[in-house]
């Protein structure tokens, strides 16, 4: 009942969207006359997300639990329709009118401190053994100045993505590690391109003017040998990030990369990199939805494996760490009941139904060390290794219009309508209208 926004692409679009959204919510919210059992009231909770096969499996058992007493109703925000900094634009909208249209609502991890000011606390409401069970990476990223403002859903790190048939022509060129994971560095990744793949790109990544972007940034500039630390600093001056400018730019003028990737989103690269048979991509865990776009054989996703992501030879690889979190809206009138459904969201039960019906990377610790988990899921070995060579993006509280600077600047670079030299000096002066000098960057 309501729970799709129509595909709006453009940014009226999505004024129009919030707009529907709240409207549709507030209809249904006070004009509709709430479904009772007996004498008793059901509490309806909106719960503002991309709402996979998973998610909706986990809702579905959550109602069935409390049937007749809380009910929560989708609100969804799909990748297929949005990308991640339009999904930051529709909720920053709809909670900055302080309505209570949306009680739970997902947040890329890196945007816990704007929206901190949206959410309610959480530290009242969990035990300290309920915190204990989650992956400390994850649950360190819902805090905010010392308050926990939020619980994570899922975890993501990035990946490199292959096709095991294309693979197979070259891969005396790559080594293996004791799993049979390849291990790609970017010589071999040019010299793939030279060797076999003259007439089309051997690697796609997304590279339009959003989030991903910087993610793929700071992955390539870790991936390099360079220090991620230094990144927290925000000085784009640096000879290291300068270079790393360079190298992202190669790879487009080489053919490695096609120029198209200045337009594609996550899914966008995912579905030319399947449809034009490129042997790698960067991708996310969280995967399957590609399975829902048009075009894609399916055979085709049926011959991916994945890996670590490329990084040079005598470094090592430098996948970004993701993932989302819940937070419960502070304009919730039902917060306890929006509580517990965050609590269920993060059951061992409904974690591995993340896992096993979304391919997202669950947040409970037990899920890597559990044989009854493992034995079913050997990735989940896998990852539990990976983790340790993930790095984050800088955190700040100002990161969202950082990123935006980043994103927009390296795009223009990208599409050639800028030098890697203009593109470095206005992300550096645009940035020190934010940054002071003097102001520490948060850790």
């Amino acid at each position: 009942m309501y729970n799709k926004i129509d595909d709006l692409k453009d940014k009226f679009g999505l004024y129009v969207a919030i707009i529907i959204v709240a409207i549709v919510l507030s209809f249904i919210l006070y004009l509709l006359p709430i479904t009772g059992v007996g004498n008793k009231e059901v509490i309806k909770i909106y719960y503002a997300d991309n709402i996979s096969e998973a998610h909706r499996k986990i809702m579905d058992e959550f109602n069935r639990v409390n049937k007749g007493k809380i009910e929560v109703v989708a609100v969804d925000l799909p990748f297929t329709k949005f990308n991640t900094n339009e999904r930051k634009e529709i909720l920053a909208r709809a909670l900055r009118s302080k309505s209570s249209v949306i009680d739970v609502f997902a947040v890329d991890h890196i945007w816990v401190a704007r929206f901190s000011r949206w959410a309610e606390p959480l530290d009242s409401y969990f035990s300290k053994d309920e915190l204990d069970k989650v992956i400390p990476e994850a649950l360190k990223t819902c805090y905010y100045e010392g308050v926990l403002y939020g619980m994570p859903i899922y975890f993501d790190i990035g990946l490199l993505y292959y096709r095991k048939d294309l693979v197979k022509k070259f891969e005396n060129l790559l080594s293996f590690d004791e799993d049979r994971n390849p291990i790609v560095t970017w010589d071999d990744i040019f010299e793939i391109k030279e060797k076999y793949f003259r007439d089309r790109p051997v690697y796609v990544f997304h590279g339009n003017d959003y989030e991903g972007l910087v993610c793929n940034l700071v992955e390539i500039y870790g991936g390099l040998g360079y220090s991620t630390e230094k990144l927290d600093k925000f000085n784009f001056r640096d000879s290291d990030i300068v270079n790393t400018f360079h190298f992202i730019k190669e790879l487009l003028d080489s053919g490695v990369s096609p120029r198209k990737v200045v337009e594609f989103d996550e899914i966008e690269s995912w579905q030319y990199a399947l449809t034009n048979d490129i042997p790698f991509f960067r991708g996310w865990p969280s995967f399957q939805v590609m399975t829902e776009i048009p075009g894609v054989d399916q055979s085709k996703i049926d011959n991916l494996g994945r890996t670590y992501v490329v990084f040079k030879k005598g470094a090592k690889p430098s996948p970004v760490i993701g993932g989302w979190n819940l937070m419960v809206s502070r304009y919730s009138p039902n917060k306890a009941a929006a509580v517990k459904f965050v609590k269920f969201v993060q059951q061992e039960t409904s974690q591995w139904i993340l896992r096993k019906e979304g391919e997202f990377l669950p947040v409970l610790k037990a899920l890597y060390y559990k044989k009854e988990y493992t034995d079913l899921d050997p990735d989940l070995r896998f990852f539990g290794k990976y983790f340790k060579y993930g790095v984050q993006r800088p955190v700040h509280i100002e990161y969202t219009k950082i990123s935006d600077i980043i994103a927009s600047n390296l795009n223009l670079m990208l599409k050639n309508k800028i030098s890697v030299d203009e593109s470095i000096l206005k992300i550096d002066e645009q940035l020190k209208k934010i940054i002071r000098k003097d102001k520490e960057v948060l850790k």
